[in-house]
């Protein structure tokens, strides 16, 4: 309701209406009717603020500690590791609990199931992905996140040598319109590594070559030249790699110029193959 159907009690107020209106009734009254509409608000917007501060508030601290546990568990091993990862998992089931932005959880989420999957976890890991996915991905919250949570379980397939259902996990990501680039691009660097795990090098630097002249993300450039130039065959073809390395280099370089941050990181990860 706008402040002068407010006044009025009427939606539709002439302008003739108005101004007779505050002729008669004067300054004071006006005065009076914005205090009334200030405390309105103050009430609303208080009581909003109040349940917004107060809901997240043992989600944060769950986040926090686990943040600080997954820290501590970098640099730990052998029991000392296996403990600080079951302590930060506990701490995300109580981030879970609690009313936070599905974001929040889903990143605390990916780097949850990046140190179970580094102690070697990877079904624990993936069980942590899919809850996202399962609790929020089905109501429409967050695209891209979803994605990145699709991308990591497709690589714990790969890394668990499930190569079929690896495959079929990037090839979906692939595919799907409508999440950026930068995913895509990245299912299709999976796609690759998986042929090449197969032995199928021959289809999997096709796919390098096309990343590493047409990928939008300078990233996966990056990547898929380097993985190009680990590659068995690349005695048999290194001017050609070479080649593509001093031309990408004359792309980051361009791009950097123009302001792309990205690019420059890029320039440097690059700078010291030359």
């Amino acid at each position: 309701m706008s402040p002068r159907s407010f006044l009025s009690g009427s939606e539709s107020v002439a302008p003739r209406a108005w101004t007779s209106w505050f002729r008669g009734h004067g300054r004071r009254s006006v005065k009076r009717a914005a205090c009334v509409v200030a405390v309105l608000l103050a009430l609303v917007l208080g009581h909003g603020a109040t349940r917004a501060e107060r809901a997240p508030r043992a989600t944060i601290d769950a986040l926090s500690k686990a943040r600080t546990l997954r820290g501590r568990a970098r640099r730990a091993a052998g029991e000392a590791r296996a403990a600080l990862v079951e302590r930060a998992c506990a701490e995300l089931e109580r981030a879970w609990t609690g009313a936070f932005s599905p974001r929040d959880v889903g990143e605390a989420t990916l780097s949850t199931a990046a140190l179970c999957a580094a102690s070697g976890n990877f079904d624990t890991a993936r069980a942590w992905l899919q809850r996202w996915i399962d609790t929020y991905a089905d109501a429409g919250f967050d695209v891209e996140m979803n994605a990145r949570m699709r991308l990591e379980i497709a690589h714990l397939w790969r890394r668990s040598e499930h190569f079929e259902r690896a495959r079929d996990a990037y090839a979906e990501l692939a595919r799907d319109v409508r999440i950026g680039p930068r995913v895509r691009e990245r299912a299709r660097l999976g796609i690759a590594s998986v042929d090449a795990l197969q032995g199928l090098l021959p289809v999997a630097e096709r796919t390098w070559i096309e990343l590493v002249e047409s990928a939008r993300t300078p990233s996966v450039r990056v990547d898929a030249w380097l993985a190009l130039a680990r590659s068995e065959r690349v005695p048999e073809r290194s001017d050609r790699v070479r080649a593509l390395l001093e031309q990408l280099l004359v792309n980051f370089e361009h791009d950097a110029m123009r302001g792309d941050e990205r690019a420059e990181r890029a320039r440097l990860r690059l700078q010291r193959h030359r």
